[in-house]
């Protein structure tokens, strides 16, 4: 495009105001710079459990002490993104969850994206069906021991803050809900749901859960280790209360 069929483009952007005149402009000109960017992805990439397609740009790729790593995304603006989608960066970067976006005055989308450092399995309380989700996981042991002994016993009390999608399976997940968090498939970890907060990240598209929870004992009655599914068989016969001492000795 010529130097004068821009200017011809831009003295013809719609407004009746020097505001909206300013806003069509900016919208012009990132329209036609934006796949030029070396952080734009042209093949696009497709939101999690969704049909949805974008073609972002991600970048700003940052450390944090308190969150997983994060980055900024950003899109044109007939492609909006939600609270709550997870998206693949590139083939090595693992997923990510968009856990704030902006409308920029209609020029375009941006937001923060947050790495996934797990994903989780668990049977959907709505179908029965098995559910798998990459989330956003932080340690919260730190507030305390870690440990709680009793009768000198040693029971694990690792706490988590798990970030999880808000869709029609995991808006039904209640406390004492459990799940397996472990890269140990062999004697896996497991967690008990203790708090669910789906108010403070929702939006109308569904947003995301704020979940914590807490350490508990893997019961290989219900458990299925293999497939890293808590509650995956039914407890015929006993009601969970056993404690593992070690392979051999039980409580």
């Amino acid at each position: 495009m010529s130097g004068y069929e821009n200017f011809l483009l831009r003295m013809n952007a719609c407004g009746n105001t020097l505001r909206e005149e300013h806003i069509e402009n900016s919208k012009m000109l990132l329209n036609m710079t934006f796949t030029d960017d070396p952080s734009y992805i042209p093949e696009g990439v497709k939101v999690w459990y969704s049909d949805r397609i974008i073609h972002p740009r991600i970048y700003d790729y940052k450390w944090k002490s308190t969150t997983p790593f994060q980055a900024t995304i950003q899109t044109l603006i007939n492609e909006p993104f939600y609270l709550g989608d997870v998206v693949p960066w590139g083939k090595d970067n693992g997923y990510w969850m968009v856990v704030g976006v902006n409308n920029l005055h209609g020029i375009n989308w941006e937001g923060v994206l947050q790495y996934c450092n797990y994903r989780i399995k668990f049977i959907s309380p709505l179908n029965g069906e098995i559910r798998e989700y990459p989330i956003s996981m932080i340690n919260a042991t730190q507030y305390g021991t870690g440990e709680e002994y009793k009768n000198l016993i040693s029971i694990g009390s690792a706490a988590h803050i798990v970030y999880l999608s808000c869709d029609e399976h995991t808006v039904l997940l209640n406390n004492g809900f459990r799940f397996l968090l472990d890269k140990n498939t062999q004697k896996p970890t497991a967690y008990r749901l203790t708090q669910v907060d789906s108010t403070s990240f929702a939006n109308d598209k569904g947003g995301y859960l704020r979940l914590s929870v807490l350490e508990e004992q893997f019961n290989p009655k219900t458990d299925n280790a293999e497939k890293m599914i808590a509650d995956f068989y039914e407890d015929i016969v006993g009601n969970n209360t056993e404690v593992i001492i070690d392979e051999t000795k039980w409580l």
